[in-house]
């Protein structure tokens, strides 16, 4: 994650992050189908390794901890819920993760630029990458800057969870994503050329 301040500029998110876990759970209570949904979300999410339980009793000394909630449209017929992690929760001190973020900048060719690039080829393709930030690792040393809240139940006392990947409620996760494709770009080019 490209960082313009200090991870140590946050103040304490973790009791925010509580809070709305209880206003969720409010929400969750009251529809079977939705809380479903969400808990098949995360424990997809944290199958696939894109989350991980944290098991350290230790508390780093920096930390940020996203709120979480859903976005449950039921009429949809193919995503009925959507998880949005909110990197734009204010701490104690009034700061985000998204407020120290660099959002890198805009590394894309202009849409005229690629459709003249694209015409010059006999054969060009196009995709669309599911997860696509969802494939992209962040680096260990900052995903405690990525971490959740969360439990199975209102029984259950909350569990502490780090994000493995690229978080979608980052300044930073455009960036990203198109930096990752440009790298793989490079390195495609270089070893075809061998």
């Amino acid at each position: 994650m490209p960082l313009k301040k200090e991870p140590s500029c946050l103040g304490n998110s973790k009791d925010i992050a509580l809070k709305r876990l209880g206003s969720l759970w409010n929400r969750l209570a009251r529809d079977d189908n939705y809380l479903n949904l969400y808990r098949e979300f995360l424990r997809d999410y944290e199958r696939l390794g894109h989350m991980k339980e944290v098991t350290n009793e230790t508390e780093p000394e920096i930390t940020y901890y996203a709120t979480h909630h859903g976005i449950y449209r039921p009429e949809k017929s193919t995503t009925k819920l959507r998880v949005v992690f909110n990197c734009s929760s204010l701490t104690d001190n009034g700061i985000s993760l998204n407020d120290i973020q660099n959002n890198g900048g805009v590394i894309q060719e202009d849409l005229y630029a690629q459709m003249l690039r694209f015409r010059t080829y006999t054969y060009a393709f196009t995709a669309d990458i599911k997860m696509m930030y969802r494939t992209i690792l962040i680096n260990p040393k900052q995903r405690n800057l990525q971490r959740i809240v969360w439990c199975e139940s209102e029984q259950e006392s909350p569990k502490i969870y780090e994000l493995s990947t690229v978080t979608y409620g980052t300044v930073s996760a455009p960036y990203l994503a198109q930096r990752t494709l440009t790298q793989l770009s490079m390195w495609m080019k270089r070893l075809t050329s061998l």
